[in-house]
């Protein structure tokens, strides 16, 4: 009897593991730049790149809104821009430093569909050499992946969140997520915003 409970409890755990990777928000992979200094960011501008407008607003407030609860300054791209202007470089670098804010977060959509999704991904990355030539919220990586025990084909949502220094211009920290068979678009963005809170916390950005 005792040994048929065993395997029943180490079933019903399998079984946690299991559902509980096919949903929810994971961070796939995250990085900081060991080289910087600037110790606990104090005021964000938050952008969330997106040509639906609705989108990005809802996702700027819930950003807006989180950082503020832990005393962070924070302002949102589309009160301070405009939805009007076009979200390059040169716009956000001269509106935040107007605004003396200490970095920009900026968040854009790499891909959705349907994909093999893993238990446990685990990718390693870090920045190419050339990223510091392209566009503010594109950037190149040399990753290596590794995805052990497929679960089999789910809805993914894929986002890439960037901080940069308002002054340097630099990457300081960067995050790729995958949502699985999220259930609307605030879900998404919600649940993504604990992760990154937490991780930001974590890696001494937030305090």
């Amino acid at each position: 009897m005792k040994k048929y409970t065993g395997s029943l409890y180490t079933l019903l755990g399998l079984a946690l593991v299991v559902l509980t990777s096919c949903g929810g928000t994971n961070l796939t992979y995250v990085w900081k730049d060991p080289r910087y200094g600037g110790g606990y960011l104090t005021s964000v501008m938050v952008v969330g790149v997106s040509e639906d407008l609705a989108r990005r607003r809802l996702f700027e407030e819930v950003f807006v809104r989180e950082f503020e609860k832990r005393g962070i300054k924070a302002v949102a791209s589309i009160k301070v821009l405009g939805p009007d202007t076009r979200l390059t470089r040169d716009t956000v670098k001269a509106e935040a430093a107007r605004l003396r804010m200490d970095a920009v977060l900026a968040t854009r959509l790499l891909s959705t569909g349907k994909e093999e999704i893993s238990q446990q991904p685990n990718i390693s990355t870090m920045p190419s050499a050339q990223y510091g030539n392209v566009d503010l919220y594109f950037y190149a990586f040399d990753a290596q992946s590794a995805y052990p025990g497929a679960l089999g084909k789910h809805y993914v949502v894929r986002l890439e969140t960037n901080v940069f220094d308002t002054d340097t211009e630099k990457l300081i920290w960067t995050a790729s997520s995958q949502t699985v068979e999220p259930e609307s678009v605030r879900e998404i963005i919600e649940s993504l915003c604990e992760d990154i809170m937490d991780r930001l916390h974590q890696d001494k950005l937030l305090r």
